[in-house]
């Protein structure tokens, strides 16, 4: 039996979280280490009608500017979507790599925040979105 755990207990959040990753399955391959959920989602505090879908994609390797531009015609074509939840996707692409160093990094990775396109940006000391991902 191949039963595939949700990972949330909102139906319309788990249909998002599919898309995501088939998409990105799709486009990165053997480069995809993982999707992990952060914010409200992952602490518990969800609110469908105010809260928004923020995730992290760890990869093996930074995104070479092929693949940055197939990920914003993947998140461009989401935010043209009739999901009400076009306009509240929050993630970051990050190499595992990354995540490991705590020195000061001043790479840029792709970053995708409520109501923009996806765009290229360092990370931040503090982002909220990465704590306790760790792969």
């Amino acid at each position: 039996m191949n039963h595939r755990l949700a990972p949330t207990p909102f139906t319309d959040i788990n249909f998002v979280l599919d898309h995501f990753r088939s998409q990105l399955q799709a486009l990165l391959d053997s480069e995809l280490v993982g999707i992990y959920l952060v914010g409200s989602l992952a602490l518990g505090d969800f609110n469908p009608r105010s809260s928004d879908i923020d995730f992290v994609v760890v990869t093996s390797t930074e995104i070479d500017p092929d693949r940055f531009t197939a990920l914003q015609h993947v998140h461009a074509q989401f935010a043209a979507s009739n999901s009400p939840w076009a306009e509240k996707i929050e993630a970051i692409y990050v190499p595992a790599s990354a995540l490991r160093h705590s020195a000061t990094n001043t790479s840029h990775y792709p970053q995708i925040e409520k109501g923009t396109s996806l765009f290229l940006a360092p990370l931040e000391d503090d982002d909220a979105r990465l704590p306790g991902i760790h792969p």
